[in-house]
């Protein structure tokens, strides 16, 4: 729960560290400044930028519904759904569940809310149901507080469950109500932490019953009635079942003691605290964070897992659990998938360190001993021997998928079959934001680069980045890669079709349900070597090392450099001279414009000052995220530490690169010398000193981990005397380039990462 006004940095203080839900280092290259930098289903996109989406802009001014960023996705084993598994989206307030990836979505059960609360109070993880003990996470407040009212609190009500699985955490107390309708009583109850109510501890309180829950037999706080009236979704599709009668609990908030009223239901906590401002009385609970806190669950800060860990049922334990033991988390994952009740995907502590102990250097070995020791969690029939060679089968698959070499695959595919087209709700901006994140985490091929006609498709086997050729209707197109198939997981699609293409790409190909396509690879040779060309305001271009021009080409020479582009008709309209000397070059952008660099704890903007030779654009993409010039590298502490985030500030860029010219470079005019002599007259086709800048940055400079922007791990309520802050969200409209100028952007359209 979060304290509103003023106590937030405080509570942050207290709630950020023991927490795993951090944005991970590698996050910072896939959008992460994005508050949903994750290619998440586009239902749960709609769903959150319709409701805290507003917040997070500042056009309404209440309490988060699900919070201000999503903290992670993944992939859960569910034998209820059509594809065996179901998305996940977790957000501090609760988890976004999508259980059949191929329904319809405009269903507004498409999307139901976790019933995390369930889980917390009976201590019974699923799908597997393990029992790993009722949550001793205190349900309000400070993680860190004494004598709290927790979760393992409310457990000890349950004296008379309901019998029903998704209901049995459902709780009674005879002295209060003996599950009777009580409308309009007033609410004086307190349960204090050792489990024991008094019922007249809040008597001066002023909250009366509002509701009643026929089916749990729980009566509901009329403030809390209210509020899930005034959301307007169905019946129980917010909060679910009542599973508690409400009760005063005193809590540490911020560090300040307060008396606050609680009620759990089946998929969200409620409280209301009577003195917040009337936007903020009703609040709820980090049932996501708590939930995700005790299962163990949190983004794996290596990037080369993350795919693994995001897309692969049970992945993040799996991960998380091989990392903890010393295993090969591919060889778990592909362990996991034998086991028929998927016990190990919950519960995966117990086979890792089994398979850490025995530690034998043959793996087939180590497999088929594996087997026949845990009979009783495979389920299955099969010699051990031969579920060994189909888990290093599998393994070899997981590795093809997430740890491949991230190169366009040298290999020819001819084939025919049915397509399947996505709904139009997979936009550009999804498929672009797909392919950063995968990008982020080196899912994405070497080069690749966003679709020139947003063209997008899907294809098992091939990765995010790599092109195909697909032909129907006498018309021929090349679409790229924008996902994995695991991430689109669309129940029967992988033994329907033969490939996945987005609505622009099968509109252009003029398909119709159950249309044929002939589909041909698209050679890797011949894939584009323009890397992500961002013409959003605030959207990062990318993250890594930089290069830097030597000392000698100082100021001076960076505004003699840019009149000459200007002669040559090859700067931005409107351009001006940095006002802070700082200098930038990056082949996808011509002199005057602007990119905003993060580095070190420090944030400044820069100009493009220079281009980069034709023949260096590949070698350059391959090492570097920008150049800079040296005043600008030193400001940005890259010297020690060589690590920047890089983001485009405007205007747009223009889409074909200019020819050189053929004449001469001339030299300055000799009444506006440089005030030091360059070490060589630049010509606008070659970037200058860059063979001795490739040695001195790789040299003298070691890549540390990435810079991560500050993660919205914990999620403070918006002040409410005061309007929260502006996040301004990417248009998917290019920036059209103006004659303005390049004055510094105001805060409102160029997001500084959150």
């Amino acid at each position: 729960q979060r304290a509103f006004p003023l106590l937030i940095v405080g509570l942050l203080l207290i709630v950020v560290a023991p927490l795993t839900v951090m944005l991970p280092t590698w996050a910072s290259g896939g959008g992460a400044h994005d508050p949903l930098w994750l290619p998440v289903n586009p239902t749960v996109e709609q769903l959150w930028r319709s409701t805290d989406g507003q917040v997070a802009s500042g056009s309404a001014a209440h309490g988060w519904l699900w919070g201000p960023t999503v903290n992670a996705m993944s992939v859960e084993p569910d034998s209820a759904s059509p594809s065996g598994a179901r998305q996940l989206a977790w957000f501090d307030k609760g988890r976004l569940d999508i259980a059949d990836p191929s329904a319809d979505p405009s269903n507004p059960w498409f999307v139901t809310g976790g019933a995390l609360v369930s889980e917390l109070l009976t201590g019974t993880a699923l799908p597997a149901g393990v029992d790993l003990g009722p949550a001793s996470i205190p349900v309000v407040g400070d993680l860190e507080q004494a004598n709290a009212v927790t979760y393992a609190t409310f457990a000890k009500l349950n004296t008379a469950p309901n019998g029903a699985d998704k209901l049995s955490a459902t709780t009674r107390n005879a002295t209060l109500t003996n599950g009777q309708p009580q409308p309009n009583a007033a609410i004086h109850a307190v349960l204090l932490p050792n489990g024991s109510v008094d019922p007249t501890g809040a008597s001066a309180a002023q909250v009366i019953v509002g509701g009643y829950d026929d089916v749990t037999g729980h009566n509901i706080a009329a403030p809390f009635a209210a509020f899930d009236a005034a959301q307007g979704y169905p019946a129980t599709w917010l909060l679910g079942h009542a599973l508690t009668e409400p009760y005063w609990v005193d809590a540490t908030v911020a560090g300040t003691p307060k008396r606050v009223l609680v009620q759990l239901f089946e998929r969200r906590t409620l409280t209301y605290t009577p003195d917040n401002p009337s936007n903020w009385q009703v609040e709820s609970g980090n049932v996501g964070m708590h939930y995700r806190l005790w299962r163990g669950l949190s983004q794996t800060t290596e990037s080369a897992l993350a795919g693994l860990a995001s897309l692969e049922p049970g992945g993040e334990e799996l991960v998380g659990a091989a990392n903890a033991n010393g295993v090969d988390p591919y060889l778990l994952v592909a362990i996991a998938e034998m086991h028929a009740s998927r016990e190990i995907s919950v519960n995966p502590s117990g086979a890792a360190a089994v398979l850490a102990a025995a530690q034998q250097p043959d793996v087939h070995a180590l497999l088929a001993d594996f087997f026949a020791t845990t009979a009783d969690l495979n389920g299955a029939t099969q010699d051990p021997r031969q579920l060994a060679d189909t888990v290093i089968a599998r393994r070899a698959a997981l590795h093809a998928t997430y740890a491949s070499s991230a190169s366009p695959a040298e290999r020819q595919i001819d084939e025919s079959g049915v397509a399947v087209a996505y709904p139009a709700s997979y936009t550009t901006s999804w498929w672009e934001r797909s392919l950063r994140w995968s990008s982020s985490w080196g899912g994405a091929v070497s080069g690749w680069a966003t679709d020139p006609n947003s063209y997008y498709c899907t294809h098992p086997g091939y990765l995010p980045g790599e092109r195909l050729r697909v032909l129907a209707n006498k018309v021929t197109i090349d679409c790229t890669i924008g996902a994995l198939s695991p991430a689109t997981n669309l129940a029967g699609w992988a033994s329907s079709s033969v490939m996945q293409l987005n609505d622009a790409a099968a509109a252009a190909l003029r398909l119709d349900a159950g249309a044929t396509v002939h589909i041909v690879t698209v050679s890797a040779s011949n894939l584009s070597l323009n890397a992500l060309v961002v013409t959003e305001p605030g959207v990062g271009i990318g993250s890594g090392q930089a290069a830097y021009y030597s000392p000698t080409y100082d100021r001076a020479w960076w505004e003699w450099a840019m009149r000459y582009y200007d002669n040559m008709g090859q700067v931005t309209p409107g351009w001006q001279y940095d006002p802070n000397g700082n200098y930038c070059v990056h082949p996808n952008y011509i002199p005057g414009d602007r990119l905003r660099l993060v580095a070190n704890g420090v944030t400044l903007d820069c100009t493009i000052g220079d281009t980069v030779a034709d023949q260096d654009v590949t070698n350059w993409r391959a090492r570097f995220v920008v150049e800079l010039a040296w005043p600008t590298f030193k400001a940005l502490g890259l010297d020690s530490s060589n690590y920047v985030e890089v983001y485009y500030l405007g205007p747009a860029p223009k889409r074909e690169r200019i020819a050189p010219p053929a004449q001469s470079t001339p030299e300055p005019t000799p009444t506006e010398p440089p005030t030091s002599t360059p070490t060589s007259t630049p010509t606008p086709t070659a970037t200058p000193t860059l063979t001795p800048t490739l040695t001195a940055t790789l040299t003298a400079t070691p890549t540390p981990a990435p810079t991560q922007p500050p993660a919205a791990t914990a999620t403070p309520e918006p002040t409410p005397t005061v309007a929260p802050a502006s996040t301004a969200v990417p248009s998917e409209t290019p920036v059209t380039p103006v004659a303005t100028g390049t004055q510094e952007p105001s805060a409102t359209t160029t997001l500084e990462p959150t």
